[in-house]
C-alpha cells in the first residue's frame, strides 16, 4: 500500500471531518442473500480475532467489503487476501502472488503489478492484517483511538493504507449504511443481518 500524497491526506481530513460533524444516524439498508452471507463470515471471524487484530469488528468488515468488492475479488477467492495486504515486505502463510491492481499516484488512478500476501483461509488473512498493522510503526496512531471504527478508519487513512484518497469516507459509509457497528455489540449479527442471512 502506497503512501498517501500529503495532498491526498489533507482531502480524506476534510472529507471525514465533514462527514463525521454531520453525521445522522441511517437506517440499515438491505442486503443480497451473498452480501449477508459476506458480512456474517468476515464478522464472525473479525470478532474471534478481535484481540489480535485490534480494530473494531465493523471496520475489519467494511475493509474486506470495500477491498474485495463484497468477496469477488481475485485476491479473495484465488489467495484469500481480504485487506489488500501486499508483499512489498513479508509473505502471507501461503507465500505471495503477483496481480495487476488500481493504485492513486499524484492524483491518477493507474494499474500496477504488485505481489500480495497469499493465505489458506479468511481466518489467517484477519489475523495477519493485525500482524501487518502492530508491526508497522506508521499505524502507531491508529490505536490511540482503536474502540472508533470511524476514527480508525481516518487513522488508518492518513498513515497511508490506501492510496485512494476516498477510502476512508468509503469505510464509513459502508459501517452507516449496513449498520455494521451492530458487529461490534455484545451478540455478534444483527437481528437485520440474521434475518437477511436466514433467506
Amino acid at each position: 500500500m502506497a503512501l498517501l500524497a500529503a495532498a491526498s491526506v489533507s482531502r480524506v481530513e476534510t472529507t471525514l471531518s465533514t462527514m463525521l460533524a454531520a453525521r445522522t444516524p441511517l437506517p440499515a439498508a438491505r442486503l443480497a442473500p451473498a452480501q449477508a452471507s459476506f458480512v456474517g463470515r468476515v464478522g464472525q471471524a473479525a470478532r474471534r480475532l478481535q484481540a489480535d487484530v485490534g480494530l473494531p469488528p465493523s471496520l475489519v468488515t467494511a475493509m474486506a467489503i470495500n477491498e474485495t468488492g463484497w468477496g469477488s475479488s481475485e485476491l479473495s477467492n484465488r489467495i484469500n487476501n481480504y485487506f489488500g495486504i501486499k508483499a512489498d515486505v513479508g509473505q502471507g502463510t501461503l507465500g505471495s502472488t503477483v496481480f495487476d491492481t488500481r493504485e492513486v499516484i499524484d492524483g491518477r488512478t493507474v494499474v500496477v503489478r504488485a505481489p500480495f500476501r497469499a493465505y489458506r483461509s479468511l481466518d489467517e488473512s484477519v489475523q495477519d492484517l493485525g500482524t501487518f498493522l502492530h508491526t508497522n510503526s506508521r499505524y502507531d496512531d491508529v490505536w490511540k483511538r482503536a474502540d472508533d471504527p470511524r476514527a480508525s478508519a481516518l487513522a488508518l487513512a492518513r498513515a497511508g493504507y490506501a492510496t485512494d484518497p476516498e477510502w476512508a469516507p468509503k469505510l464509513i459509509g459502508l459501517i452507516d449504511s449496513f449498520g455494521l457497528d451492530a458487529l461490534d455489540g455484545p451478540s455478534w449479527m444483527p437481528d437485520w443481518l440474521l434475518a437477511s442471512w436466514s433467506k
